[in-house]
């Protein structure tokens, strides 16, 4: 079901973007034959004015001895220069509506819209549909770690129930002491394969070498000093060797270590599981 919803948001993230750019087109496509409207109605095809002079009523013979008869002076064009003149071939119904204010400032709109260009120029384009698939790879990648988060918990969960069934039915007693005693090693009996072994310089620094298995790997040789603690998880038989025990305590698992009475220095202690009785 998580990979059906998966593809089911890819598909309508697809859809979201289609729609997106076919809505900026469509935009882009009305302002255009908006503009180009506004231009073929505020752009009119001039005609010269009315001749300012009277025509002439009759047409006279002049022989060619005759005097010729003088011509007085034209008249000077009687316009009005407070009335608006339109020249054009427009109906007196839209010479009107071209003089009212609104037309006016539709058509010196228009021209201001032509000039500064298509706002919704290719490149704004491009941007919206970065950003749209940006949102959308957004929306996938959340949708993957939200799957995948909710597969991992139930592992964690299983895991953790496990581990706890496992450390619960190990019985561990309150302390642990030494089954034996002999020349300088304790032994004591773990009741599980693998344990955590903390050694902790109370009373003053201790050195501290630690190995781990049959073949006595060394873990660790070190100086632990006072106040301070050293952890280390150990499988199989191990020993831990004290430089000085009574500057020392050792606990596993959280479980305080007895040494034997009067313990010698270097003190073994050796921890055998029972796997290995």
């Amino acid at each position: 079901m998580s990979v059906i919803r998966v593809i089911a948001l890819v598909v309508l993230v697809l859809i979201v973007l289609l729609g997106g750019t076919v809505a900026a087109l469509r935009y882009r496509k009305i302002r255009r034959d908006e503009i180009r409207a506004l231009d073929r109605r505020g752009q009119s095809t001039l005609s010269p004015p009315p001749s300012p002079y009277a025509p002439s009523r009759a047409v006279r013979l002049i022989d060619g001895d005759a005097t010729p008869v003088p011509r007085g002076a034209p008249e000077r064009p009687r316009l009005d220069p407070d009335r608006p003149y339109v020249f054009s071939d427009l109906s007196p119904g839209e010479r009107d509506a071209l003089l009212t204010p609104r037309s006016r400032h539709d058509a010196q709109w228009a021209l201001e819209r032509s000039s500064h260009g298509n706002r919704l120029t290719p490149g704004s384009g491009r941007i919206l549909l970065i950003v749209l698939a940006v949102l959308a790879v957004l929306i996938i990648a959340g949708a993957l770690i939200h799957r995948g988060g909710g597969t991992h918990h139930p592992s964690t969960t299983t895991t953790t129930s496990t581990t706890s069934t496992t450390l619960a039915s190990t019985s561990w007693p309150t302390t642990l002491r030494p089954g034996s005693y002999a020349g300088g090693v304790a032994n004591y009996s773990v009741p599980a394969s693998s344990y955590s072994v903390s050694v902790t310089g109370t009373s003053g620094p201790v050195w501290v070498v630690m190995k781990m298995g049959t073949a006595s790997t060394l873990e660790y040789q070190g100086r632990v000093a006072q106040g301070a603690s050293y952890a280390l998880t150990l499988t199989g038989p191990s020993t831990v060797s004290l430089g000085s025990p009574k500057n020392a305590s050792v606990s596993v698992e959280g479980h305080v270590v007895i040494f034997p009475t009067g313990p010698t220095a270097p003190l073994v202690l050796a921890f055998t599981p029972p796997a290995t009785h």
